[in-house]
């Protein structure tokens, strides 16, 4: 079933369990991130159970648990400008949210959280 245009619940689901739950400000962007690039992106983690963030040593704040966060990479964009990409789309987007990025060799973490904007790179 589709969720967006390029986004599906299986993708996004739990792959431990198959629960989803989505924060629809949040996937929208990620949508509007999908249409610039212009190419298919990998969500290798979107939505994430309590017992399967545990399991991947996620934090127990994670947006992941929320609906708020996906880990993705796209081919022909090194995680360093993908980040810049979803920073400038996405940041200053929602009032209530700030944006999350997180830089890692393969693939970033995106997400919308409560507290300021933040960048870490763990390469």
């Amino acid at each position: 079933m589709q969720i967006t245009d390029n986004f599906s619940y299986d993708e996004l689901q739990c792959p431990c369990c198959e629960q989803l739950e989505i924060d629809y400000r949040f996937i929208k962007s990620l949508q509007e991130v999908r249409d610039e690039i212009g190419r298919p992106m990998k969500i290798n983690s979107g939505f994430r159970c309590a017992e399967h963030n545990l399991k991947v040593g996620g934090p127990i704040t994670s947006n992941h648990l929320k609906g708020r966060a996906v880990d993705i990479c796209t081919r022909g964009w090194c995680s360093e400008d993908l980040h810049y990409l979803v920073y400038e789309l996405t940041s200053k987007q929602h009032p209530d949210y700030q944006t999350g990025i997180g830089i890692y060799k393969h693939h970033i973490h995106f997400d919308f959280r409560k507290s300021n904007d933040s960048l870490w790179v763990n390469l």
